[in-house]
């Protein structure tokens, strides 16, 4: 039986999150509107898979159900692994660092994809950036999953102990993500539309830009705020107050960081790839016009490549 609830971090209706018990293991859907396909699940649990044991040492139970959603053990949900990051935020910076550096690789590999018809450079192209999209959602929990909860848990740790308008003003100093200012200049700030999450959910063409992200955020209001949680009923939360003050701003950057790279970047470019795979096969008779490529797995692309 799955059991369902909203959490206040995100807007309805993407606030939904389902819960069920399957073989002694409580499993967590954080995002029940996402179907996925064949290819795409297989991308996105190479990915899960990596993250797991980057997070706890070991992969954790996931699987895809018949619709295509994704179900994962517990502790890769949004609020368990906010205690893990509160606990430590510096482990939680040690992980986004290393991802700054993915990142900064995966752009830089962009560059060099070539979309020539040749075969040769299809395959090439789609193993390279199928093993680059895998890298990317390496952190789709630690990025993705548990942003909104971070943030919302910071507002309300602001709000018990601030006046509203102290509050909004102190979160703002925190809300300039570094990337953001780079898009504007490439003219690519504008929202990305569609209604589900999956590899062909951009269609605008790529475009490549970059500027890391500031891993420790300052504002002029920090000792006042520390006087004021000192002196209120919440003084006890003070480790949660460091935590998150350290953790949030940079949360902040990376997620926009990530929004951009999959939106404008990434995904463009994989689609792109995916759709010149898909034309060559259907020239040569290998699939039909209507076959969607994501609903052939990895070896298969690569084995219609043989013939």
């Amino acid at each position: 039986m799955i059991k369902k609830y909203t959490t206040t971090a995100r807007p309805t209706p993407k606030n939904e999150i389902w819960q069920k018990e399957q073989g002694g293991i409580i499993y967590i859907c954080e995002r029940p509107r996402y179907l996925y396909k064949k290819l795409e699940q297989e991308l996105f649990a190479k990915g899960l898979n990596n993250e797991s044991v980057m997070l706890f040492g070991k992969t954790v139970p996931q699987f895809f159900d018949d619709e295509g959603r994704w179900w994962a053990d517990r502790s890769l949900s949004s609020g368990d692994l906010l205690k893990v990051f509160i606990e430590d935020p510096g482990f939680y910076i040690r992980i986004m660092s290393k991802k700054v550096q993915d990142v900064i690789s995966i752009i830089a590999l962009l560059r060099t994809i070539d979309f020539d018809k040749d075969k040769n450079s299809l395959r090439s192209n789609f193993i390279t950036l199928f093993d680059a999209t895998v890298t990317f959602y390496s952190y789709y929990s630690s990025t993705f999953i548990v942003s909104d909860e971070m943030v919302c848990q910071f507002r309300q740790l602001l709000d018990s102990f601030l006046k509203k308008k102290e509050s909004n003003r102190y979160f703002t100093d925190f809300l300039r993500a570094e990337i953001t200012k780079e898009a504007i200049k490439y003219n690519a700030v504008e929202e990305t539309t569609g209604t589900s999450k999956d590899l062909f959910y951009s269609e605008r063409r790529p475009v490549l830009f970059y500027k890391e992200p500031k891993f420790f955020a300052e504002s002029s209001m920090d000792n006042e705020v520390i006087s004021k949680l000192f002196a209120s009923e919440q003084k006890g939360k003070i480790k949660e107050f460091i935590s998150l003050r350290l953790t949030t701003p940079l949360c902040i950057q990376i997620n926009e960081e990530a929004q951009y790279v999959e939106s404008k970047m990434l995904l463009p470019v994989l689609r792109m790839a995916l759709l010149k795979i898909k034309e060559l096969f259907v020239e040569q008779g290998i699939i039909d016009e209507g076959k969607d490529i994501r609903d052939l797995s990895y070896h298969e692309i690569l084995s219609h490549f043989e013939f």
